[in-house]
């Protein structure tokens, strides 16, 4: 959807700007602040383009979580690697590289589908027909015998002739 106010030349280099920008680190409210936008305007220039850019966020993201998971190891190898003395800061230093890959997970399990939480739901029912037809008998019975009863009680057998003449039966 072309922004009336923005040339479509300039509108193509801003998004062009964008895909670097983003694969770098940056986010799209930071990317269209840079070139003088609202974010959603570049956010809907972006959803626009469909497939493609599905695509590359796709691989931004999968890049994102790369990158979490290699300084978790890294932090994790100094730690190994440190001296007695060095512990505790190496150990702050893995905390900290722990809280960026479950924020990067985080972030991938509600941006790309492909990361999310997969439930399913299985639900096995067995259902014996002969028992089922016994009983759906019996309470038809109850409800044949209900109707009878509750009819008998308050019909009239001298004035039923007649109402059945005046209904038209």
């Amino acid at each position: 959807m072309p922004n009336p106010g923005i040339p479509a030349v300039r509108r193509q280099q801003i998004i062009e700007a964008a895909y670097p920008a983003i694969a770098d680190g940056a986010t799209i409210r930071e990317v269209a602040a840079q070139h003088g936008i609202h974010f959603r305007t570049l956010q809907t220039w972006l959803y626009a383009l469909g497939d493609d850019y599905a695509e590359f966020r796709s691989r931004v993201i999968d890049a994102q979580l790369i990158h979490a998971i290699g300084e978790l190891d890294d932090a994790a190898s100094a730690m190994a690697n440190a001296a007695t003395e060095d512990v505790p800061r190496a150990r702050a230093v893995v905390d900290a590289r722990d809280r960026q890959l479950r924020s990067a997970q985080w972030l991938a399990e509600r941006r790309d589908r492909r990361y999310a939480s997969k439930q399913e739901v299985s639900v096995t029912h067995r259902l014996d027909l002969a028992d089922a037809l016994a009983e759906a008998d019996r309470r038809a019975g109850l409800l044949v015998d209900n109707t009878v009863i509750e009819g008998s009680c308050s019909q009239d057998t001298d004035s039923s002739d007649e109402s059945d003449a005046s209904d038209g039966i």
